[in-house]
């Protein structure tokens, strides 16, 4: 009995070591940019039938890593709003935007979480070095004119038909506009910092 104690004692010993002492990846400069957004900033967007939402930014976490045995040893940036869902009180914070260093096979990528009421994009591990290769063009905003924009087609579920189909992605400023599946367009129209 005493000898099974003390393997899986030193059996535990060694598993929590080799998890911490793990190499970790960390995201360059260059992916760190794909984030534009910093505490405190409101975007609000109008939409098709006189519909406005606002979402402020209320956690930028630019570099955290998982924890516990078995995770992976890459850095994560996040990016989390709050807003007010359509005749609701209570405000809701959701993930906006997630970046992930590359993990052995895996290269760095980014997954778009843009929620508004009744209505998603939830784009997930879109690899940054194929979305650098993305044409950009200008887009014109009640915002202003961004000249380093992408489009970014939902690729959350092949048969989806509801919600947002495409969004208009500003390396500088982030979302500046979406297009839904039924044709409503929503364009940023207001930035406060």
């Amino acid at each position: 009995m005493r000898f099974r104690q003390r393997s899986l004692m030193t059996s535990m010993v060694f598993l929590v070591a080799a998890t911490a002492c793990q190499n970790r990846v960390y995201l360059s400069d260059q992916e760190k940019l794909w984030n534009p957004y910093r505490v405190g900033q409101k975007l609000v967007f109008h939409s098709t039938g006189d519909r406005y939402d606002t979402l402020e930014i209320i956690q930028v976490d630019n570099s955290a890593f998982s924890d516990g045995i078995g995770a992976r040893g890459n850095e994560r940036l996040k990016v989390v709003t709050q807003h007010r869902l359509k005749d609701s009180n209570r405000l809701h914070e959701l993930l906006f935007l997630y970046i992930t260093a590359p993990w052995k096979e895996d290269p760095s990528a980014i997954d778009f979480n843009f929620f508004l009421p009744d209505r998603s994009f939830m784009g997930r591990n879109y690899s940054i070095a194929e979305l650098e290769g993305y044409r950009e063009i200008a887009l014109e905003t009640p915002q202003g004119t961004f000249h380093d924009v992408i489009a970014i087609e939902d690729n959350s579920h092949p048969l989806k038909k509801q919600g947002i189909k495409v969004i208009f992605w500003s390396k500088s400023a982030g979302y500046v506009r979406f297009e839904q599946y039924d044709g409503t367009v929503g364009e940023l129209v207001d930035l406060i910092k």
